[in-house]
């Protein structure tokens, strides 16, 4: 089967030299429309064959989620690792990290994506230049030092970054880490509306990597070069996947009943929290919607218009070259419209 499944569209002016009437949007068909009416059984094997990136997470989401709504007893409890979704999510974050001079170790690093100590070792055999556990356990004094004076091929890489021009800190709220019963506090019903423009505690929030490992404290002095925080974040989690770190949260699955059987369950993707929730009569779908980390990270009011209102921008190369830095920074699991005009 193959659908559109939609894109982040993002919008601006060029006004005396700066990007002004900064907009975005994802734009995202209503999957779970087309889904009422099909039975339980046809509506896990639809989302399976819909989806091309994260399609472990939505196939795992979708399962739980429809176990729950059909008998709360069969709900996964405890926030347990999906294995596939959590190799799905490092090899989605690999793409990410793995850039600049390190992209030439991409392919081995996909090769042994699902096997953690394969992948601890390459990262340790040069990429890294010290082990796993060191790395993570820096102080941001150290890593400071490291992304300086390391030769390694991740600090090459970080310390590119690091000079690259950033936008000011937005100021980001983050989802904390979710599972059914402090989601139901945070957000009611997600239905289409939700799913579209979804907030945490009535203001928008981001998800993913940064929102994850926050609190790592070698991450403390990005906080001013907010862009190189997201890649860095998403390095530190590819070595808590590879180390077998109990921070380790990459295919978390927590599912429940909401009650009128009602299912809810989130699984935590490379890009952040992805949910699914159905609503069944019978043993047909009655409602189902599913909210994608981009919907949080793409929200309208969320750190994109913050980034990019007033950055320097003399042509449509300028507007267009921060835009794409900003959506990499999220990175988006749909593809990414950029529109650039000329302000009157």
């Amino acid at each position: 089967m193959s659908i559109d499944t939609g894109a982040v569209v993002m919008s601006a002016a060029i006004h005396e030299g700066r990007l002004t009437d900064v907009h975005v949007q994802s734009r995202r068909p209503d999957i779970g429309a087309a889904l009422c009416g099909q039975s339980s059984v046809v509506a896990a094997t639809t989302i399976a064959m819909i989806y091309s990136i994260c399609s472990k997470a939505h196939a795992a989401a979708s399962r739980a989620a429809l176990l729950a709504a059909g008998d709360p007893a069969q709900a996964i409890v405890g926030r347990s690792i999906d294995a596939p979704t959590a190799a799905e999510a490092v090899r989605e974050l690999l793409f990410a990290v793995l850039t600049g001079e390190c992209k030439g170790c991409l392919v081995s690093a996909q090769r042994c994506h699902q096997d953690p100590g394969a992948l601890r070792s390459l990262f340790e055999g040069g990429l890294l230049g010290m082990p796993a556990e060191m790395w993570l356990a820096m102080s941001a004094a150290q890593f400071a030092a490291w992304v300086s004076e390391s030769i390694s091929p991740l600090a090459r890489e970080s310390r590119r970054r690091s000079q690259l021009a950033e936008p000011p800190d937005a100021k980001a709220a983050f989802l904390p880490p979710l599972d059914v019963q402090n989601s139901i506090a945070g957000f009611g019903a997600a239905d289409p509306a939700f799913a579209q423009q979804p907030v945490w505690m009535g203001r928008p929030a981001e998800t993913g990597s940064l929102a994850r490992q926050q609190r790592l404290e070698l991450l403390a002095p990005l906080q001013s070069q907010p862009w190189l925080a997201r890649w860095t974040a998403r390095l530190a989690e590819l070595l808590i996947y590879a180390t077998g770190d109990a921070r380790q949260m990459l295919g978390r699955l927590d599912s429940g009943g909401l009650g009128s059987r009602t299912g809810r369950a989130l699984i935590e993707t490379a890009r952040g929290v992805l949910v699914h929730e159905v609503r069944l009569r019978g043993n047909t779908i009655e409602r189902y919607s599913i909210v994608a980390p981009t919907e949080w990270n793409f929200h309208p009011q969320g750190p994109v218009p913050d980034w990019l209102e007033g950055r320097p921008a003399c042509d449509e190369s300028d507007a267009k070259d921060w835009m794409q830095r900003a959506a990499e920074s999220l990175d988006p699991c749909v593809r990414c419209e950029l529109r650039v005009s000329a302000s009157t």
